[in-house]
């Protein structure tokens, strides 16, 4: 015959090993009943009564064991946050890094009868702009100074590259 092994460690919110099963459902039932919970809630739901599971608050140390719960899936909420956002601007990278492709070609194929070139360059530097923002080098709302100013050199050094491919066309008869 198999030994069940014992686990090392009991997480707070899990059957103790004196927790009967109906005590534990009792539990279970306050833990999820979320900021609304209250020993008489649980009394109603499971038609027990208000005593009983009083008693198995106490002797069980529910209210200790739900604020560990509560921590533990705020803990789990905010790690779940952190991951959509770092994904969030990984992707919004790779657009703005696609974006500024776009536009360099199109910027090689720019009809200057056609297109204002200053269009152009603005779009790159919005490309420039929200690759920055999505790699988390220019928040728009804590912007240290260094930062300000890489996000001024950047912008400059787009745009005195734009400035360059146009001179360069329009003296090579391409423009």
């Amino acid at each position: 015959m198999a030994k069940t092994k014992k686990k090392a460690h009991l997480e707070a919110w899990e059957r103790r090993e004196n927790e009967t099963a109906k005590a534990f459902e009792a539990f279970v039932a306050y833990r999820d009943m979320g900021a609304e919970r209250s020993v008489r809630k649980v009394a109603q739901a499971l038609d027990k009564s208000r005593t009983l599971i009083g008693d198995w608050c106490s002797t069980h140390e529910w209210v200790k064991r739900v604020t560990a719960w509560d921590v533990e899936q705020d803990r789990l909420a905010q790690a779940a946050q952190r991951k959509a956002i770092k994904e969030m601007n990984e992707r919004q990278a790779k657009i703005s890094v696609n974006i500024q492709g776009k536009m360099l070609n199109a910027l090689n194929r720019l009809d200057l009868d056609k297109v204002k070139a200053g269009d152009l360059a603005r779009l790159i530097e919005l490309g420039m702009k929200y690759e920055r923002i999505a790699r988390g080098a220019d928040a728009t709302t804590q912007q240290s100074s260094e930062t300000k100013e890489q996000t001024e050199e950047s912008t400059d050094i787009g745009r005195a590259w734009v400035a360059s491919v146009l001179q360069s066309r329009e003296e090579n008869g391409d423009g």
